[in-house]
């Protein structure tokens, strides 16, 4: 098996001093759409940072800290930079949470450990016993309850903040997701702590069934994915390794899976031109009721594909031209732009004008990061 060098997940690269290799703008478009500042905040004050140590890791991630208020927003690259920042300020892939913590590497080591695992059920208790051995006072145990799959987490009196849990849950349903090559749905999380002011955004990225001053903290999903093969080579998790945490922030989609091609499909092809159900079907050579079944059990369906497409769509053609906005709409199959405005609101927190301004203040900021130091 080619090793996979642990440095590349989570710690963040650089190139010569001054000049830092930044992800690829597409990176942002990604189905979580933007990321809220109360989180930033809730996560810059778990890790009890002063605040020079607070503008310095949001500097790293192209964060302007003075005009960074409470209920801004934040693009997925940008959150990913700050995560990344985060970890290698502490040398601790759970941000210095805990008190022992993971060192930089532990979750690549962990990935390793559990790639060649016969099932996602002996992956995920190979990972928690992972988790086990490095983290202080920490138990969890994965359960079968009532047709769901329910990882607890068994810790002692120590009430860990909320980011650590989320920072667990995303790594261990990201990498569960990508194994198996498919969504793992998250039912319902719990979480020990207090209900945080960013508690929305916590709900974004895990479910919204999602409990805070639980007895212990948890998420549960379908156990139907437990038995789900792993088919994943040493190659493949390296290309994933460098592309967290920026990929644990959405949800996962495959490119191989029948939504995953479904998308991909339509991203080829105008708006306007898209088939209907029953004519996909048919180019798909099958009947509407069995794609409408297939799609199901995949917990997807063709109107969710279509928004996702469309606000793909959306975003890039916000970040990358000046297009008016009512065009935009158009071409995106709405009627009514005001349709559109109130479809991207809630699908990224922001009104299409406020994504396009903030888009720019982070193209002319990162612009400045990367011109060539004198």
């Amino acid at each position: 098996m080619t090793a996979v060098s642990p440095p590349t997940a989570f710690a963040r690269r650089r190139a010569a001093p001054g000049l830092e290799v930044l992800p690829p703008r597409a990176a942002d478009s990604l189905d979580t759409g933007s990321i809220s500042a109360a989180l930033v905040h809730d996560i810059l004050g778990a890790a009890r940072l002063s605040k020079a140590q607070a503008e310095d890791v949001l500097t790293q991630a192209g964060i302007a800290p003075a005009s960074l208020g409470f209920h801004d927003q934040v693009t997925p690259a940008q959150f990913a930079k700050l995560w990344s920042a985060l970890v290698t300020h502490a040398g601790d892939e759970l941000f210095g949470l805990d008190a022992r913590g993971m060192p930089i590497g532990s979750f690549a080591l962990l990935c390793q450990t559990a790639l060649n695992s016969p099932t996602l059920e002996d992956a995920i208790a190979r990972s928690l016993q992972f988790f086990g051995l490095l983290l202080s006072d920490f138990d969890a145990r994965l359960v079968r309850r009532d047709g769901q799959a329910c990882i607890e987490l068994r810790e002692g009196a120590r009430l860990r903040p909320a980011p650590f849990h989320l920072a667990l849950f995303l790594m261990l349903t990201g990498y569960g997701s990508w194994l198996v090559d498919r969504r793992i749905v998250i039912d319902e999380a719990a979480f020990r702590s207090g209900e945080p002011a960013s508690a929305n955004q916590y709900r974004r990225l895990l479910c919204p069934n999602l409990r805070f001053d639980a007895v212990q903290a948890s998420i549960s999903f379908n156990a139907k994915f437990l038995s789900m093969r792993p088919n994943r080579t040493a190659a493949q998790l390296e290309g994933f390794l460098q592309r967290s945490p920026l990929d644990l922030l959405a949800p996962y989609r495959s490119c191989d899976s029948l939504p995953g091609r479904i998308w991909q499909q339509l991203r080829t092809i105008a708006p306007d031109a898209w088939p209907s159900f029953e004519a996909l079907a048919v180019l798909l050579n099958t009947t509407p009721s069995t794609l409408r079944r297939r799609l199901d059990n995949a917990n997807n369906s063709y109107q969710k594909i279509k928004d996702g497409v469309r606000q793909e769509l959306a975003v890039n053609a916000l970040r990358m031209a000046r297009q008016p906005i009512t065009e935009i709409a158009k071409e995106l199959g709405y009627e009514d732009p005001s349709a559109f405005y109130r479809a991207f609101k809630k699908w990224t927190g922001l009104t299409p004008n406020a994504y396009r301004e903030a888009s720019l203040r982070v193209s002319a900021l990162e612009d400045r990061r990367i011109s060539p130091v004198a």
